[in-house]
């Protein structure tokens, strides 16, 4: 094998590398992943914006300590932020943009973990958006999980923007941001459930066209249910996970608390395997030609 047909061999399986690290368009919602919702506080009208980010534990988990990722660029990334003020309108005193990020997982142990949003005051670990939530059962939390679930729903039912994985999902639909997060008094809070109600401060930012809002992501164990105890045992302590940064011109941007890129297993072991079967497949071939 020459030097031009292994360099061309390394480039393909880099390239396919690249590829599945890539942020594929998504149209399917899947409990775990990370919603970024928007809306317009002030009207119905508009639709509502749903990002899906994928698996909160792979994004999480993919940002260095205290690194800044803008999630909407220009071009490429999740959705970019024309997008976003196309489909919400762009930020200012009569288009207030409602902003938080949200993931439900009814599978761990305990069941009914949450990620949530909470505004803080400025871009630093500080501020009442940084207090921790009280403890509540799981079949109490589970509730907040299936109405993120709902939310999931709509965002696969509405349709695509873009090459990106952002859909537009009509505010006045039963599985819209608007509608199943908001209640009567047009306050975010996840049908009253206790997490959202005072524990930690407003799950919601608005935007309104000047500054930036904050917001801290925790993620939000559910009380361990004490099997084989008289009486339920204290939960985990909240994750702070980083926080959010929405700026008047649209973008939103993500700075990691200070995880360590480890990347989801069965994402990429697949995209390992197919790398290392083509570099296979480009030997076996180079072998038969020069034994034959």
């Amino acid at each position: 094998m020459n030097n031009k047909q292994k360099i061309m061999i390394a480039l393909a399986a880099a390239g396919l590398m690249t590829a599945c690290r890539a942020h594929a368009q998504q149209t399917a919602y899947s409990e775990t992943d990370l919603l970024l919702n928007f809306r317009d506080t002030s009207s119905l009208t508009p639709a509502d914006l749903a990002v899906d980010l994928g698996s909160v534990y792979t994004f999480v988990a993919s940002h260095s300590a205290g690194t800044t990722v803008d999630l909407d660029p220009a071009s490429g990334g999740q959705f970019t932020a024309s997008q976003l003020t196309s489909t919400v309108g762009t930020p200012s005193s009569s288009a207030q943009i409602g902003f938080s990020a949200a993931a439900g997982d009814s599978t761990t142990s305990p069941a009914n973990a949450l990620f949530l949003t909470r505004v803080i005051s400025g871009p630093s670990a500080t501020g009442s958006g940084l207090t921790v939530s009280a403890p509540q059962g799981s079949s109490t939390q589970g509730a907040t999980v299936q109405t993120i679930d709902n939310i999931g729903a709509g965002y696969t039912a509405g349709t695509q923007v873009g090459t990106h994985n952002a859909a537009s999902v009509s505010s006045s639909s039963a599985n819209s941001y608007q509608m199943q997060a908001v209640d009567i008094n047009s306050v975010l809070d996840y049908q009253n459930q206790p997490v959202t109600a005072g524990a930690g401060g407003a799950i919601e930012g608005v935007q309104a066209g000047s500054g930036s809002v904050y917001e801290a992501l925790w993620e939000v164990p559910a009380e361990n249910p004490g099997v084989g105890r008289s009486g339920p045992t204290p939960s985990a302590p909240d994750t702070y996970e980083g926080y959010f940064t929405f700026q008047s011109d649209g973008e939103v941007d993500f700075t990691a608390a200070g995880v360590s890129a480890v990347p989801e297993p069965s994402t990429y072991a697949d995209c390992l395997i197919a790398a290392v079967s083509l570099v296979a497949l480009a030997c076996r071939r180079q072998f038969r030609s020069t034994t034959a």
